[in-house]
């Protein structure tokens, strides 16, 4: 077709899957005996890319059953090509997650057929609690990321620069920090610090280092006065 840019694909990656169900589009169950090696996943992954390719749903069968999916999905995500990932939820584990994460995956849908009674009918018995517990993996995964993300970048800012560069832009204002107090053993040793914003107490802060203790009381100054 002439002007045709292929821009994102549904790669069915495996037909192996955890089920057999009567509905399922693909037939899937067991893996076909020609399936791709893979060496020949990766080189597909390069084509796909080179293709202008941008964006890649691998599906199966169920794609976990590959034992190769992180490598090719990690190839793909290495591209460039953003990845995301079709499961019934059932072999949902902290190492898959752990996978999704190196990978570089971009997101997870897990196929919910419909209520309890109807998704174990159509799969088995137990699969629709499964597939809820990959949903909730997913979202405290997810959660745990973002607020471990948040508390480098909270290690990262340096609050008493922010307090001067504030302090800066008021004309005719001085800074100071102070200790005031020091608790604990030497080894354990908690120090606590004042900062004084013309002479009066702007903030105070405690830290396991006078370094610490000056960037938290410079912190809760900075909240004092935004």
């Amino acid at each position: 077709m002439s002007g045709f840019r292929l821009t994102s694909c549904v790669w069915e990656l495996t037909l192996a899957c955890c089920f057999g169900c009567r509905y399922c589009g693909s037939a899937g169950g067991r893996a076909r005996a020609d399936e791709l090696s893979t060496a020949e996943c990766l080189d597909a992954a390069e084509q796909l890319a080179d293709l202008g390719c941008r964006r890649v749903s691998l599906i199966g069968g169920e794609v976990f059953l590959r034992r190769d999916w992180a490598q090719i999905a990690g190839r793909l995500t290495g591209l460039g090509v953003r990845v995301d990932v079709i499961t019934n939820g059932y072999l949902m584990s902290p190492e898959v997650l752990e996978q999704l994460k190196q990978a570089g995956v971009s997101s997870v849908a897990v196929s919910i057929d419909g209520p309890e009674d109807v998704r174990d009918a159509g799969r088995q018995a137990g699969s629709f609690k499964r597939a809820m517990e990959a949903v909730r993996a997913l979202i405290h995964r997810v959660l745990l990321d973002k607020e471990q993300e948040e508390a480098v970048e909270e290690r990262r800012r340096d609050y008493k620069t922010e307090l001067q560069e504030l302090v800066q832009r008021r004309s005719n204002q001085t800074l100071h920090y102070e200790m005031i107090g020091a608790t604990g053993p030497d080894h354990a040793k908690l120090f606590t610090c004042a900062v004084l914003l013309n002479g009066q107490m702007a903030g105070t802060g405690t830290g396991k280092s006078k370094k610490e203790a000056e960037q938290a009381a410079a912190r809760a100054a900075l909240q004092a006065l935004q």
